[in-house]
C-alpha cells in the first residue's frame, strides 16, 4: 500500500529501500519475496533467534520510547 500511495503521488521509493522484519513465516513466504524483488526492495531477515541485523533499528526505536 505505501508503495502504491508513493508511486501515485509522484515520489516512488528510493533505489535502496530495506524492508527490515524478523524472521515470521508471512516475511520469509515466495510470495512476499516476489513482491520485495519486483518493487527492487532488500529484505533484510535474520536467522530465527538473532536479531542483530535489526539491533540498530531497535536501539533507536528505544530512543523514542524513553522520551
Amino acid at each position: 500500500m505505501a508503495l502504491w500511495r508513493r508511486r501515485r503521488a509522484g515520489t516512488p521509493a528510493g533505489p535502496r529501500l530495506v524492508n527490515h522484519s524478523d524472521a515470521g513465516s508471512h516475511y520469509t513466504s515466495f510470495a512476499f519475496t516476489a513482491h520485495l524483488i519486483d518493487a527492487s526492495i532488500d529484505a533484510s531477515i535474520g536467522t530465527v533467534g538473532d536479531a542483530l541485523d535489526n539491533a540498530l533499528m531497535e536501539s533507536r526505536i528505544g530512543l523514542y520510547k524513553r522520551s
